[in-house]
């Protein structure tokens, strides 16, 4: 039983019925009839949450719905895909969102079968379904990840019903063990790796090449597309196509990239048995775009080949993205700028003088080109290279 047992709130007054177990408020309505509804929580704040609701509609002259939450017909699910379908991501980002949100559902149905619609949902709910993840030992992004679709959803009912919804995620924080060390590819590695998908992974080797040697991300490097591609002057234009968009506005850019990097491109097209009408340039058999996850599967698995070779499991734990990383730390330890280094790979410029004043040519950015070229080791890696190019017709058509 709670400690406080009566409260006057407005015009309403609510009072705990411990035979019930539950809250009743007590108030007089537009017309001045004297009314008692029994509230359908236990719970003190819940109770005041509807109480205060109720002083709002009686001092707009609307009166009290008292059967509104009990004829609620929107489910857990229900919910989940309404706000997914409103979130305005695209399909690949609605695909995410639908598989994190089935976690969430199959967890709550397994503890709390009972719960069927949103209403019925409590800010302990989503705190206890994050402490089971953590139980788990699911890695930060993993457990970010499928709160999210959680936090969308609460934020997208609050905020489109206020008067029968409130933001269940409020006080959900979630924090990191432990800031993680960057981990990435040494020069020497990214060599020895670039090599490696010259002879074992040729179909994936100009999507690392535009990573590694270029910066770009993973969904920048694989919606890359003929028009985008300038080999007269070795420069790719990064920008909005059918199925992706840009990370962010610093996202849309147009950059310099290394010779080798265009020569990895011009082979794929050349030998590319299907060109379609989109300009894609890394496409299957069929003509039809790669997914995300093979791709970064197929990575993850040249990576683990590739370090038991070398015999160093570190190399092994990487993700396709730390090849990102493995660029601008390598560009860094060349003397390049952190300026022009952000504007190359994309990233946002955080002071008012990088924001609204400094701009940056096309020709400053090719200092990073000239770094790379004038750097990179090419007493082995040109000739795997080279037979990349050579055997790109013999290639083209084994996609495993």
């Amino acid at each position: 039983m709670p400690k406080v047992t009566r409260r006057k709130i407005g015009f309403v007054l609510i009072r705990f019925l411990p035979e019930r177990k539950q809250w009743r408020a007590s108030f007089r309505d537009q017309d001045g009839r004297y009314v008692r509804r029994l509230l359908w929580t236990s719970d003190y704040a819940e109770a005041v949450t509807i109480a205060e609701q109720i002083n709002r509609r009686l001092l707009q002259g609307r009166g009290y719905l008292p059967s509104a939450r009990r004829t609620d017909n929107h489910s857990v699910r229900e919910t989940l895909e309404e706000s997914i379908r409103h979130s305005g991501g695209n399909e690949k980002t609605k695909r995410d969102y639908v598989y994190f949100g089935n976690y969430f559902l199959a967890w709550l149905k397994n503890t709390h079968s009972g719960i069927q619609n949103w209403y019925q949902l409590l800010p302990a709910h989503v705190r206890e379904y994050q402490l089971y993840c953590q139980r788990k030992g699911y890695a930060y992004d993993t457990i970010r990840q499928r709160l999210y679709v959680v936090r969308m959803a609460a934020k997208y009912m609050s905020s489109n019903y206020p008067e029968r919804y409130r933001l269940i995620t409020l006080d959900l924080k979630l924090k990191r063990d432990r800031k993680q060390a960057v981990r990435y590819l040494t020069h020497k590695q990214l060599e020895g790796y670039l090599g490696f998908l010259c002879e074992r992974y040729p179909d994936i080797y100009p999507i690392t090449m535009l990573q590694g040697l270029a910066g770009l991300r993973i969904l920048e490097a694989i919606n890359l597309r003929r028009q985008d591609v300038d080999f007269a002057s070795s420069t790719i234009t990064i920008t909005e196509t059918p199925k992706h968009k840009p990370k962010t506005l610093s996202s849309y850019r147009q950059i310099p990239i290394a010779g080798r990097v265009v020569e990895a491109i011009q082979a794929t097209l050349e030998w590319r048995k299907i060109v379609p009408i989109e300009g894609y340039i890394f496409t299957n058999p069929k003509g039809e775009l790669w997914s995300t996850d093979w791709i970064c599967r197929k990575i993850k698995r040249s990576l683990r080949e590739y370090a038991a070779m070398l015999r160093n499991p570190a190399v092994a734990d990487l993700r396709p993205h730390e090849l990102r990383a493995t660029f601008v730390t390598m560009m860094c330890s060349f003397g390049v700028s952190d300026r022009i280094l952000k504007r190359y790979i994309g990233h946002t410029i955080d002071d008012i003088m990088g924001k609204h004043y400094e701009g940056t040519s096309l020709e400053n950015l090719r200092v990073v080109v000239r770094e790379l070229e004038k750097r990179w080791n090419d007493k082995n890696e040109p000739s795997l290279h080279s037979n990349y190019i050579e055997r790109q017709a013999v290639h083209a058509g084994r996609w495993d």
